[in-house]
């Protein structure tokens, strides 16, 4: 009961912690807010100190430092007029969203020590269902209904939320059950690097879809950021 339990809270938190970073990705760049989500695995090392009893060598406190620092560097954005720079406002709360990634993602593994991928990966659709039905709106049917007029954009979040998201998530459990937690946890790691690097292609004028930040100042700080942060998660998970 306790596993069941965990996993549909799983699917609970981690859903909860979606709907803040798809509330971010409406005012900031995905390339800006993805590696901030996934610096999830710090928030589980410290978890992992204050409530399991673990110890974490000076390398991982290093480790912890590059990555609060890769996130704090890819934040930073030109102030207007072009004078300065400021932190992005979106750092806390999408750093709230990682903090809340990590406990589900805690939850899961420990569910996931008796019960199957599958059982678990419906499990956590039953939790996530609870995070719709709250956040449901009369305002949120209306814009469905606008959408689902719009081919073209009622296909593409077929295929990303019905296709791709799905099959990409049981594969993640499907290893989480099978593999070595930390390993699965670094190579799920360097996501964000996949992100910036496909956004930085559909941003080029060929494609103009992501319409983000490509000059050659913007290219080099997300590109630092985001290895620091893979590189801080990295260490994380195996020094």
């Amino acid at each position: 009961v306790r596993r069941i339990a965990a996993i549909f809270g799983s699917g609970f938190i981690y859903t909860l912690s979606l709907a803040i970073l798809y509330r971010a990705l409406k005012s900031s760049e995905a390339s800006r807010v993805f590696p901030i989500y996934h610096t999830a695995p710090i928030f589980v090392a410290i978890i992992a100190v204050l409530f399991l009893g673990e110890v974490l060598s000076f390398g991982q406190w290093g480790a912890i430092v590059v990555t609060v620092g890769g996130a704090v560097l890819i934040s930073v954005e030109r102030a207007i007029g072009g004078k300065g720079v400021r932190i992005g406002r979106a750092i806390l709360i999408l750093l709230l969203a990682a903090a809340m990634a990590a406990v589900g993602q805690a939850l899961a593994g420990y569910a996931l020590e008796e019960i199957s991928p599958y059982t678990g990966f419906w499990a956590q659709r039953f939790g996530a269902l609870s995070i719709v039905i709250l956040f449901f709106r009369k305002s949120t049917f209306k814009e469905m209904v606008v959408t689902a007029r719009n081919p073209v954009g009622m296909g593409v979040i077929i295929l990303t939320e019905a296709v791709i998201m799905p099959i990409g998530h049981l594969f993640f459990l499907q290893a989480f059950q099978e593999g070595d937690v930390a390993l699965v946890a670094t190579v799920y790691a360097t996501v964000p690097i996949w992100v910036f690097v496909i956004s930085s292609v559909l941003s080029l004028p060929w494609f103009n879809i992501m319409q983000e930040q490509i000059g050659r100042g913007a290219i080099v700080q997300k590109g630092i950021a985001t290895v620091m942060v893979v590189i801080g998660i990295v260490g994380i998970n195996l020094l």
